[in-house]
């Protein structure tokens, strides 16, 4: 445990709660994420005094902008504060935001704190479909874990533009035109570092975009592993880094394209019992109340878009370490001409 962070955190709650607090335990997420830093931390009180109906939890979450070379330029952390302080009292599961703070003395950096939500996050690392809790589970609650899932993203699509007009883009006539010119300038940021073939797949993209649809707030990371959940139920939908407005398709192809990425890309066979997209994209279309538009595009742009992000963040992780090493390969370089051309969203349906 850093004594910056611990000092700091201890500092800024006694700050806030006007009562000394002591970080009694402080621990790091690694199943899956690797854009922020979260922090689950256990606090104490110095002195003991009655139960207050205002105390807030003995666990908490803090989420900091990570130090040093990140993933993203720029974390609009209260970007990302606001909208999960917005979805309160919605019927879309998220943790209750506590406080953000912009101010880098406490830890020498920005961050929010919420409150910890007790559940099971499917893991990244090893892949759901390989090992881990839910690879243990019953086969029947697999599928109700899944189609949980999808129903805290189409209840979250469904919600009403008021109050979430903060995530608007200007004129978002077409959000695909202009997720290709967002991406494309995250990934010419890696200068000669850029993976060039992973971008010319998203201009490749760019020459066909798929007809604009209705906005919603999009989640922006969309995945089951970054998703709480108490026995088959949601919890607390996690990480609203990439937040914004977008078409419901966007988050729903990238559900599962990184579903796609932990189980063919990646040679494991999928998890038996977890709805194949056909049944998935029929549930959402039917809780949402229209047809998806796109999905196709969708699902290959998701899969682009990880590509150009496990190669920032293996830049990254290479100026982190100081090394001069080879940057490893990019795990999507091998299936860009079949996500281009159709035939690995048609290989994924048909599995």
């Amino acid at each position: 445990m850093s004594n910056e962070v611990n000092n700091g955190l201890e500092s800024y709650l006694s700050a806030q709660l006007d009562r000394a607090v002591t970080v009694v335990g402080l621990s790091r997420p690694t199943a899956t994420g690797f854009s922020a830093d979260t922090m689950i931390i256990e606090i104490d009180f110095a002195s003991a005094e009655p139960d207050s109906m205002d105390e807030p939890p003995r666990r908490l979450v803090v989420q900091a902008v990570p130090k040093g070379p990140a993933l993203f330029e720029d974390y609009d952390l209260r970007r990302t504060f606001r909208v999960q302080q917005a979805l309160a009292g919605t019927d879309v599961p998220a943790a209750s935001m506590r406080w953000l703070c912009e101010d880098t003395r406490w830890i020498g950096t920005p961050f929010y704190v919420m409150d910890f939500v007790a559940g099971r996050v499917p893991p990244d690392r090893p892949p759901y479909h390989v090992e881990g809790w839910l690879f243990d589970s019953p086969i029947a609650q697999r599928a109700a874990i899944w189609n949980s899932g999808i129903e805290a993203m189409a209840k979250l699509h469904r919600l009403p533009m008021d109050g979430f007009e903060f995530l608007a883009e200007g004129k978002q006539t077409n959000v695909a035109r202009q997720r290709i010119r967002r991406w494309r300038t995250f990934g010419e940021e890696l200068g000669a570092n850029a993976e060039v073939s992973v971008l010319a797949a998203l201009e490749a993209l760019g020459q066909a975009t798929p007809e604009p649809g209705p906005l919603s707030v999009h989640w922006g990371d969309a995945k089951l592993g970054n998703m709480m959940f108490q026995g088959g139920d949601v919890a607390a939908i996690l990480d609203w880094e990439l937040c914004g407005l977008s078409v419901g398709e966007e988050d729903l192809a990238h559900w599962m394209a990184v579903d796609w990425l932990l189980s063919d890309a990646l040679g494991n066979p999928a998890l038996e019992g977890l709805p194949r997209p056909a049944i998935s994209i029929a549930n959402y279309e039917s809780m949402l109340g229209r047809p998806v538009v796109g999905i196709e595009w969708w699902f290959a742009f998701a899969a682009v878009r990880m590509g150009l992000i496990f190669q920032r963040h293996a830049v990254q992780t290479r100026r982190r370490s100081g090394s001069a090493d080879a940057l490893r390969p990019n795990v999507i370089v091998p299936h860009l001409g079949p996500l281009l051309d159709g035939s690995t969203w048609k290989g994924y349906c048909a599995g």
